[in-house]
């Protein structure tokens, strides 16, 4: 019961975090924020998620200026695999609960960490599968693609040769003492 959530993931190579996806921020919302000098960098040093009912007097963040499009109460849970941060979940914006108040709570935390991990699961699912598809089609010791993928490819081509009519040219090539070439 929150109106604005946002997933981002951390790019390690450029220190960042990118947007994957965003709902209920305004249009001034950050899509890429540097980690460095962030709300969320505590968060991805420390692995623990952060719980803010009032970032003006919440003294963890009182030098940081760029927090302006979460609001004043929000809620940030670290995307963790193996340990490691790979991403944020932000959420800001409480809906009156049936007490009637707009604060975040340990229960919300924890809603929202049990959230997280499971996101991270299907994160990492999807990474085996990108790189189990990856070591289908590529020799393991070059790294250039297989005879799977040369069939593949030779199927994809002569589908489109079909529809759209045209050329195909194929060039093979052997090369004596590959062996050699790979030792």
């Amino acid at each position: 019961k929150v109106e604005a959530c946002s997933v981002m993931l951390v790019d390690r190579q450029t220190k960042q975090l990118y947007t994957k996806s965003m709902e209920g921020f305004d249009d001034d919302a950050p899509m890429i924020v540097d980690i460095s000098g962030s709300i969320a960098e505590s968060v991805i040093l420390d692995g623990q998620p952060a719980l803010v009912n009032d970032i003006r007097t919440d003294t963890r963040f009182k030098d940081l200026k760029q927090a302006s499009f979460l609001g004043t109460t929000f809620m940030i849970v670290p995307i963790k695999v193996d340990q490691k941060v790979i991403g944020v979940i932000n959420v800001a914006a409480k809906h009156k609960d049936f007490n009637g108040s707009m604060e975040f709570d340990t229960v919300d935390l924890k809603i929202l960490y049990s959230i997280a991990t499971e996101m991270a699961v299907a994160i990492e699912n999807v990474s085996y599968c990108k790189e189990l598809n990856f070591l289908t089609v590529t020799d393991p010791m070059t790294h250039m693609h297989n005879y799977r993928y040369f069939v593949n490819s030779l199927d994809y081509e002569l589908k489109r040769l079909k529809r759209f009519q045209g050329q195909l040219s194929l060039i093979m090539a052997d090369i004596d003492c590959f062996k050699s070439f790979n030792d």
